[in-house]
């Protein structure tokens, strides 16, 4: 199952997911929290070595950028952390932490 919660920044959707993933871990389910940032995990994600495990840095840099090149940089992002759930199991829940569809409608603003 694949959960995607969106909203605007400071909505509380990380707090959301962190409550979602406890309670469905109650109950019994196979959870696991997706998140762009994940790509930091070299082990998961070996292509992203390169960005040297510097997120604040990286969190400004992508903020400077110019629109079209920050919406295709945050789906690479997005789109490696997808294609990981894609070949996992699929008996397993995963939760969407503010996916695409928050910073689709943030660049088209």
């Amino acid at each position: 199952m694949l959960i995607a919660i969106a909203g605007c920044d400071g909505a509380g959707k990380s707090t959301l997911v962190r409550n979602l993933a406890a309670e469905l871990a109650l109950q019994g389910r196979d959870v696991e929290i997706v998140d762009k940032w994940d790509i930091f995990r070299a082990a998961d994600y070996p292509e992203c070595e390169f960005l040297k495990d510097d997120r604040e840095q990286l969190t400004r840099c992508v903020a400077a950028m110019d629109g079209i090149a920050r919406a295709l940089f945050i789906f690479w992002m997005i789109s490696l952390t997808l294609k990981r759930i894609g070949e996992a199991p699929s008996d397993k829940t995963y939760l969407l932490d503010g996916y695409w569809m928050k910073h689709a409608a943030a660049e088209i603003l």
